[in-house]
């Protein structure tokens, strides 16, 4: 998502460059939750595109249409509606309001992913290292719609450049 958006590339970065200058040129892991951006940017990314891409399916009975038990809650991404609103990272970012369902890369519940916290505060050290030292394009030859494969979904041809980023900084301190 960082190489087909190039301005919310330059925000993050922009951001971890910030928290590295207030930490001596570096991000420590006390600064990972500094990096509110970066954070928006990576669940707005999971929320698209999660790793497990199906947590329960089923087909329905008829055509476009499921029997709706009474009292329960069903799950339909607002990426398969029509009128989906495009990829910001704002949005994650949600000015506090919380809505257990809008996001659920990790499940949601009692039963979430164990692992969800260290997952994130893993995917910000690698992103803002990415940030920090590299810069991302697409070639015109990149397939961005990723395949289903079961119940996880991966790239088909993420085809890319990467350069160096103009200012670099040093890695993120690890616990």
């Amino acid at each position: 998502m960082l190489a087909t958006h190039p301005e919310m590339e330059t925000k993050a970065r922009s951001e971890c460059h910030d928290v590295a200058a207030a930490n001596n040129g570096r991000i420590e892991w006390k600064s990972l939750g500094e990096l509110k951006y970066v954070t928006a940017f990576i669940q707005e990314t999971l929320r698209l595109y999660p790793t497990i891409a199906a947590l329960a399916t089923r087909e329905t009975a008829t055509d476009d249409y499921l029997p709706m038990a009474s009292g329960k809650s069903y799950f339909v991404p607002k990426r398969f509606l029509e009128g989906s609103e495009p990829f910001t990272a704002d949005k994650a970012l949600r000015h506090g309001q919380g809505n257990t369902y809008y996001y659920m890369p990790f499940s949601a519940g009692a039963k979430n992913c164990i692992g969800m916290r260290f997952a994130m505060a893993e995917l910000q050290v690698v992103v803002s290292n990415l940030l920090l030292k590299y810069s991302f394009k697409v070639t015109n030859q990149a397939d961005l719609n990723p395949k289903q494969d079961g119940v996880s979904i991966k790239p088909v041809k993420l085809d890319m450049m990467v350069h160096r980023a103009a200012t670099s900084f040093s890695t993120v301190d690890s616990p």
